[in-house]
């Protein structure tokens, strides 16, 4: 429910969160896969055979969620400095049917600031990333090329082949596929940020 009331204010049809100001029910926090080292080379040695592998090493070795890495351009990495500047993340946005008053049709990709003011940061890359990022760079702008009018062209590092956003979901699709057929037990981009604090 806050996380619903905050999205009104954001979206302005309220000026401030009433849940705030409630006493929160106490729950059970979800069970985070944490990989062993060995397991974590397993799944970089099969990730490194799959596309997704960029956005993989971001999760693991920079501690950045899902929406973050969705919303990373390629004007964010400095490559002199070997770093990146998180400014914004992707997020799904609701479309309401016209003339129904709150069935969802289909839900949309927005950019929206950080999900903290102090998830604003400058992380250090490692190398293993800016080796992956121009590898990347390399298949966006043959694709550019190849798609030419119909790219849609906003400088992410994560994205179809023509330039579009990929779903909220595609990625940790991708890491389970990848676990299934490596025998590693379950993870998500959540789980990749807890290995990153954990390492």
């Amino acid at each position: 429910l806050n996380l619903a009331m905050k999205e009104v204010v954001i979206a302005g049809y309220i000026k401030t969160n009433p849940v705030t100001g409630t006493k929160p029910y106490k729950r059970l926090k979800p069970k985070v896969t944490i990989l062993s080292k060995e397991k974590i080379k397993v799944l970089l040695k099969a990730a490194s055979e799959n596309n997704w592998y960029l956005e993989i090493l971001l999760g693991l070795f920079c501690g950045l969620r899902k929406g973050e890495i969705l919303g990373l351009k390629f004007s964010d990495f400095d490559f002199d400095k070997r770093t990146v500047y998180i400014s914004r993340q992707i997020v799904s946005d609701p479309l309401i049917k016209k003339g129904s008053e709150s069935k969802i049709d289909e839900y949309g990709l927005i950019e929206r600031d950080p999900k903290t003011p102090n998830s604003f940061r400058r992380l250090r890359v490692p190398d293993v990333i800016f080796e992956e990022l121009e590898k990347r760079k390399r298949l966006v702008d043959f694709n550019k090329e190849k798609y030419s009018d119909q790219y849609e062209d906003k400088g992410y590092i994560s994205c179809q082949k023509n330039g579009k956003l990929h779903s909220m979901t595609a990625l940790n699709t991708a890491l389970t596929k990848i676990c299934s057929q490596n025998s590693l037990p379950h993870i998500t981009v959540r789980g990749l940020r807890h290995m990153y604090a954990t390492i």
